[in-house]
């Protein structure tokens, strides 16, 4: 008897759920819906759906409950193949789609319709069964053992027209029981478990608009159990979000109000700032391209020295050229000097060779004398004086070409200076424009418009950066060629001094002790040569003074051209040094010429990158000024939005109608309550044991629109006897005894 007593929760549940219906007094009259001769009348549906152990309907009843005041008639709208009197023995008809209902005073009025097992329900349900891991037919499942799973599942039906509101308003609560000695779960999936006595009670709950499967898992022992009862009513419950505690949820509002603030105030420092960086981005491109021009001067001064250099160690190897001639020249005016003193010495015996010797000498003093007095017209036989004019000329424009040199590397040394101290300000704006950015991508990191402002203020940083350094070691290498040329400077000074002293020597040789000697030579051996063709033999005492005289000189002369060719060799030495000097330094300026070039090139494509930079950073500060507008007010608009969700998912705006026929609003309440059969072997012997009543439903019988149930005959004036409420149970329990 303990399965037969387990069997009768379906009809524990149904009861209960009735009698908190007659119970419930909230059942106020209506102006719409329902007809009677009396007035409105709301009423109450509990629809009840039978299923077997698989799921499938197998019958749908609807008790509709009536609590009235006084004794009333009313014409309920209907679509049932059958309808029962619950409350008195009157027989209730169907007609025209109404049933026509007279209520009893000051005590509720039940009657049952019937309506076809096919009726669309706002849930499917469906329970599966799975026996060592092989489905099962529950028909074959009473008394086996094994693992078994049970599935339970609930489909909610939120398409059809007049079901889906039931579905997305109603919360359903399943419930099922099954003996502990006979089922022993191990897994409720998802579903809430507890112990009754020896039964194990599975509880599950959908919420609105929801489908769910349970998977309940365990070890089955002659099983059996007294399957699912499912209940499903509207919540009604009010939540009002504000009344509650949203401080959580209201800071955050706030806080990204205020981070769109800091955002929007950011993103307009940035576009300041970029603006300032494209105005210094023109100005560093103004002092680039003054700068490229400087640099071209020093080129083109450059390009000058090594110029003057080439002339001057063209004309210093002239002047070696012409040193080494007169050098061999005095060595060998030394030589024959040397020769006429030992041949006057010997005159007597060789009067006829001096005669001779006299003319060479002669012509040797006046060459001599013609280097260095006088300018050859012939440019492939300079003389002496020719060669140092050519040696003096080409120092001098050395000196020039360094003096220009030097101006022009002072001049780009202070462009690149003023440069680099307006980029280093540019530096120093954009650092504090990318802490800025940085700051506001810290404070909001998933911000794509946050990393973008993050990206180009590190672009502007680092193009700043560039920049900078770029000035910076223009104005080293300034600095450095500077430096260098101090150096090659010092050393054309000194050339330039060596060269005034070597003048002022040339000049004292050609003026001084060389061409006195030389003219006194020439003198002297036109005195010889004159006294040769007239002399006496007594003035050969004479001669031998006049030639020693002229041995002096020679050797003075000869002293003299040695070291100026010496002077000379160092001097081409120093000039070809100067020359290749002056040539690498005409390549540095070329390559200096170049970078400044290239950097004022830079400089303007910076400045077109700046403009855009601008540009785009006034776009964004007015989008985020237009984001920190939209988000002002967000917290209020967050829990209206909320409100609406909680509102929908709690069925606030289910507005009540008929079950059976929806467009009956004239209904205070309509609940559901799905029976679903167990597995129990002994189910046929129960039922025959149970037995039924007049009441009792036949769940083959088809009824008929105008089909008619005189039910139990007796007293139609409604008393509301308990004797009358007994009955009306005893017809529930055989209801659900089928």
């Amino acid at each position: 008897m303990r399965h037969r007593s387990a069997k009768y929760v379906a009809f524990a549940t149904a009861a209960g759920l009735l009698l908190a219906t007659a119970a419930g007094a909230g059942i106020a009259n209506a102006d719409v819906g329902s007809q009677s001769k009396s007035g409105g009348e709301t009423k109450n549906e509990i629809v009840y759906v039978k299923t077997d152990a698989s799921g499938k309907t197998r019958g749908v009843y609807v008790v509709n409950v009536f609590n009235a005041d006084e004794k009333r008639t009313v014409d309920d709208p209907s679509r049932y193949t059958k309808v029962t009197n619950l409350t008195t023995d009157r027989q209730l008809s169907q007609k025209n789609g109404h049933v026509s209902v007279e209520t009893t005073a000051d005590q509720p009025f039940y009657y049952q319709g019937d309506m076809p097992a096919d009726t669309e329900l706002p849930w499917n349900i469906t329970v599966g069964y799975a026996l060592d891991g092989k489905p099962i037919d529950p028909d074959d499942l009473a008394g086996r053992s094994g693992d078994l799973d049970v599935t339970l599942t609930v489909t909610a039906d939120t398409a059809a027209a007049n079901v889906k509101d039931f579905a997305e308003a109603y919360v359903l609560q399943a419930q099922g029981t099954f003996p502990a000695d006979s089922y022993d779960i191990t897994d409720g999936g998802g579903a809430t478990l507890a112990t009754a006595g020896g039964n194990t009670v599975v509880s599950a709950m959908v919420l609105p608009g929801e489908s769910k499967t349970f998977r309940i898992q365990g070890t089955a022992k002659d099983f059996q159990y007294s399957g699912w009862q499912i209940a499903a009513m509207s919540l009604d419950m009010a939540i009002d979000i504000r009344s509650q505690d949203t401080s959580k949820l209201t800071d955050q509002t706030d806080r990204l109000e205020q981070a769109t603030d800091r955002l929007s105030d950011g993103s307009k420092e940035l576009a300041d700032g970029n603006a300032q960086l494209a105005s210094g981005a023109a100005q560093l491109d103004d002092g680039l391209v003054s700068l490229a021009d400087g640099a071209g001067k020093v080129d083109s001064g450059a390009s000058s020295l090594a110029s003057g250099a080439g002339t001057l160690s063209s004309g210093i190897g002239t002047v070696a050229q012409g040193a080494s001639s007169l050098a061999s020249g005095t060595g060998a005016l030394a030589s024959g000097a040397s020769r006429l003193a030992s041949g006057v010495h010997t005159l007597t015996g060789a009067v006829s060779d001096l005669s001779a010797a006299a003319p060479q000498l002669k012509s040797g003093a006046d060459t001599l004398a013609y280097q260095l007095a006088q300018s050859s017209d012939d440019a492939a036989h300079p003389t002496l004086k020719d060669g140092w004019g050519s040696v003096r000329g080409g120092i001098t424009q050395v000196k020039q070409g360094g003096d220009r040199y030097r101006a022009a590397l002072q001049q780009g040394r202070q462009s690149a200076e003023a440069g680099s101290q307006t980029a280093g300000q540019q530096v120093a704006e954009a650092s504090q424009a990318y802490q800025t950015a940085l700051q506001s991508f810290a404070a909001n990191p998933q911000s794509a418009e946050a990393q973008q402002a993050l990206n180009q203020a590190l672009q502007a940083f680092a193009q700043a950066n560039q920049a900078a350094g770029a000035y910076a070691g223009s104005a080293k290498a300034m600095e450095q060629a500077e430096s260098g040329y101090d150096q090659l400077g010092a050393g054309i000074d000194t050339l330039n001094a060596g060269a005034a002293t070597l003048d002022v020597q040339f000049d004292a040789a050609r003026e001084g002790t060389v061409a006195n000697g030389a003219k006194q030579l020439a003198s002297v051996v036109d005195s010889v040569a004159t006294g040769l063709g007239s002399m006496p033999a007594d003035s050969l005492r004479q001669l031998d003074s006049a030639a020693d005289q002229v041995a002096a000189g020679a050797a003075q002369v000869n002293t003299g051209a040695g070291r100026l060719a010496k002077g000379a060799e160092g001097l081409r030495s120093g000039g070809a040094a100067l020359a290749s000097g002056a040539n690498a330094l005409a390549n540095g300026t070329n390559g200096l010429n170049a970078g400044a070039r290239s950097a004022s090139e830079g400089a303007s494509q910076l400045v077109s990158g700046a403009r855009s930079a601008s540009s785009g950073a006034k776009t964004l500060a007015d989008g985020n000024a237009a984001l920190a507008e939209s988000v002002q007010g967000m917290g209020d608009e967050v829990l209206d939005e909320l409100q609406k969700t909680i509102d929908r998912k709690l069925g606030a705006d289910f507005k009540p109608h008929s079950f059976v026929v929806p467009t009956n609003t004239n209904v205070n309440r309509v609940q559901f309550t799905y029976v679903v059969a167990g597995v129990d072997s002994d189910t046929a012997a129960n039922d025959a044991a149970d037995g039924g009543d007049a009441a009792s439903v036949d769940d083959s019988s088809d009824g008929s629109a105008e089909s008619s149930d005189a039910g139990s005959k007796g007293s139609d004036s409604g008393t509301g006897s308990d004797s009358g409420f007994a009955a009306l149970l005893e017809r529930i329990k055989a209801l659900f005894s089928h």
